[in-house]
């Protein structure tokens, strides 16, 4: 049976009216608000952050969705199920009622239209991080995935909700320090004390300085013994310190000198435990303390009989330096006696060893020759 040309056209007609519509429908379910949830699902399931990022948008026009922050959020909701959990029946609750939730951290929004049907994306909301526990002088940076973040007064952001790995870099009269650590940001606001002297104190330039000023004072203590104890032979002590000390040591050298001979002396090495090291901002400086032990080879003769006595001593000293600003460099500012014997500190963890292969002998009167 031939159908008339007259039902051919209703047929193909129908048959177009129906593509049309069938078209239609699938534009509708691809472009609809749970089509966007799945795609989040499987973009989470794929452990996707590219496929993540064309279906965000931030909240803040200053901060645009990029390949680490899209990284960012699915790291988060990978490891924490529970909010996962949340954001998805948020986010399908939102699907059904086309309202979105205020203060979610991800939010249905319409962003314009894609032929005739309307476009939505999800809407991630920034938060902010305030910083505290900066000293005048102290300038902090913060770096996030690589990416500097803005910095107003306090606060620094914004920053999207996200598992971030962040680089601190504080720059202040003792130099430039980096800390990188782990931050997670979602519905509130982050904190963050910067702890400056914290941090600072486990830096291996700052403690190398440390430990080389500490060795200069000991080198010079057997200059100092041997020459009759003048301060100028203590540059790497306050004025203050090297005064005093050498005031105290001077009154008891005059009443022994008439019975000595000789003295020699010789700094032989150190450890020093750079966990005991402290770093506090008292007024305007910076101050430091850490534990040592100091190895001297010592002798002396008397008079009475010329033999070489051998006072040769290992000794545990807690050293207390001081910031010079002006000078900008540690001085020692203090010593006092900690009582711990080489024996305790070789089982100190991350001690740091120095070890003098060929001591300077250093001998009083100046014409004697050492032959220790």
């Amino acid at each position: 049976m031939r159908l008339g040309k007259h039902s051919m056209i209703i047929i193909i007609g129908s048959l177009i009216l129906i593509t049309l519509l069938i078209s239609a429908w699938i534009g509708y379910l691809k472009t609809s608000p749970q089509h966007l949830v799945d795609q989040l699902t499987t973009a989470v399931k794929n452990k996707d952050a590219a496929q993540l990022r064309p279906l965000l948008v931030s909240g803040n026009d200053n901060k645009g969705i990029t390949k680490s922050s899209a990284q960012a959020l699915l790291t988060y909701l990978r490891a924490h199920k529970d909010n996962y959990q949340e954001v998805k029946s948020s986010l399908t609750k939102q699907a059904k009622t086309k309202n979105p939730q205020t203060g979610s951290v991800l939010s249905i929004v319409q962003t314009g239209r894609t032929f005739i049907y309307k476009a939505y994306k999800l809407k991630l909301h920034p938060q902010t991080i305030t910083v505290s526990g900066l000293r005048e002088g102290d300038v902090l940076a913060i770096n996030a995935n690589e990416r500097g973040i803005k910095r107003n007064g306090e606060h620094f952001g914004p920053i999207l909700p996200g598992t971030y790995v962040i680089q601190k870099q504080l720059t202040n009269e003792l130099g430039v320090f980096i800390k990188k650590e782990k931050i997670t940001v979602w519905d509130q606001p982050l904190s963050i004390n910067a702890d400056s002297a914290g941090w600072m104190k486990t830096d291996e330039d700052l403690q190398k300085q440390i430990v080389e000023r500490i060795n200069q004072f000991n080198t010079e203590v057997s200059d100092w013994e041997t020459s009759g104890y003048n301060p100028a032979k203590l540059p790497s002590t306050t004025k203050t310190f090297g005064q005093s000390q050498s005031a105290i040591k001077i009154v008891q050298f005059a009443k022994l000198k008439k019975k000595i001979d000789e003295i020699q002396s010789a700094y032989r090495g150190m450890i020093v435990d750079p966990e005991s090291l402290t770093l506090t901002h008292f007024g305007d400086h910076w101050n430091v303390s850490v534990d040592t032990v100091v190895s001297y080879t010592y002798a002396y003769t008397l008079k009475s009989d010329k033999q070489m006595r051998d006072a040769s001593y290992q000794r545990g000293i807690t050293f207390r330096l001081i910031y010079d600003s002006e000078q900008k460099r540690w001085l020692v500012s203090g010593i006092s006696d900690n009582f711990i014997n080489a024996q305790t500190a070789s089982g100190w963890e991350h001690k740091k060893e120095v070890t003098i292969p060929d001591p300077i002998k250093r001998v009083w009167p100046p014409e004697k020759e050492p032959n220790l």
